[in-house]
């Protein structure tokens, strides 16, 4: 995943190498290309090239050669239009946007004269700058889980946010998303009777901006009793039942893991089914992605 910054015409800025591959990334050569001059065989996927400016493909300029498109945001150029072909040829693996006509999207998924609602180049949390998409940008859950890579090759967006957030993923560099249990995962499974068992939560915080007041709470199922319990972040108290967590404050594009062991007292072939809730006071917009559950058979 990739985001630049606004670029101009001329000036070679950086050089990408992939396995097998190496292509330049230009700011500009001869007055076109404001964000990528392509001129040998090159693939780009889930990625947002916005605000850049050329005489010709302010966004990519098809020089020579082919480049593969797929998954990403070509958008909002000021001049020279997003895409400009100039010998080069476009594939188009699908799920793209063009905020206007110009790179001739014709593949699965794909989406022309649509506003992306990106943000500004700023901190959205992770290691670079990133342009976030409002929750009604038409980038939001574009690509089936399963398909050109969501979920499966394509696990992270920019920031290291795990991707999907919603029910698919996202378009572009950046996955939208909010504070969420992203996991809660149970081992062993099946477990012996009177064993111990380990829950594993994980909280995600996949919005641009910190969110306050995190708290994680589970009540464990009748047939197991509480040992333990560990988080990443803040401080848990156990009662008979029930495990609180305080996580306090969590950075954007961060995760919390909270840990709890109980002990099966459940008879064997006995089905235990544990839930984990999160909930924050800010950062925690998106509704129904707060709970999981997951069951373990007894043996």
């Amino acid at each position: 995943d990739a985001t630049g910054a606004p670029g101009t015409a001329g000036s070679d800025e950086f050089t990408v190498t992939g396995t097998g591959d190496v292509f330049n990334i230009y700011n500009g050569a001869g007055g076109n290309g404001g964000g990528i001059y392509n001129d040998g065989p090159a693939t780009i996927t889930a990625t947002t090239v916005s605000a850049n400016s050329a005489v010709a493909g302010g966004g990519i300029s098809f020089d020579a050669s082919t480049l593969s498109l797929g998954d990403s945001i070509v958008a909002n150029s000021p001049s020279g239009g997003n895409c400009a072909f100039a010998g080069g040829t476009l594939v188009d693996s699908g799920y793209d946007l063009d905020s206007g006509t110009t790179c001739e999207l014709s593949g699965p998924g794909d989406l022309t004269n649509a506003n992306p609602q990106l943000g500004t180049l700023e901190a959205n949390g992770g290691p670079t700058a990133t342009m976030a998409i409002a929750s009604t940008s038409p980038a939001v859950d574009t690509i089936p889980v399963g398909i050109n890579g969501c979920g499966t090759t394509l696990k992270t967006d920019q920031r290291g946010v795990l991707r999907p957030q919603g029910t698919d993923c996202d378009s572009g560099a950046y996955e939208y998303g909010d504070i969420a249990m992203q996991n809660l995962t149970a081992s062993p499974h099946p477990v012996p009777t009177s064993s111990d068992l380990t829950y594993t939560a994980t909280v995600s915080n996949a919005g641009a901006t910190d969110a306050t007041g995190v708290a994680v709470t589970d009540t464990v199922p009748a047939g197991e009793k509480l040992k333990s319990v560990e988080t990443g972040q803040g401080s848990c108290s156990m009662s008979s039942k029930t495990v609180t967590c305080t996580l306090g404050q969590m950075e954007a594009a961060t995760t919390v893991k909270v840990t709890i062991v109980v002990k099966v007292t459940a008879v064997e072939g006995k089905k235990v089914r544990d839930s984990a809730d999160v909930s924050a006071t800010t950062g925690d917009t998106i509704p129904g992605n707060d709970s999981k559950s997951v069951g373990v058979t007894v043996s």
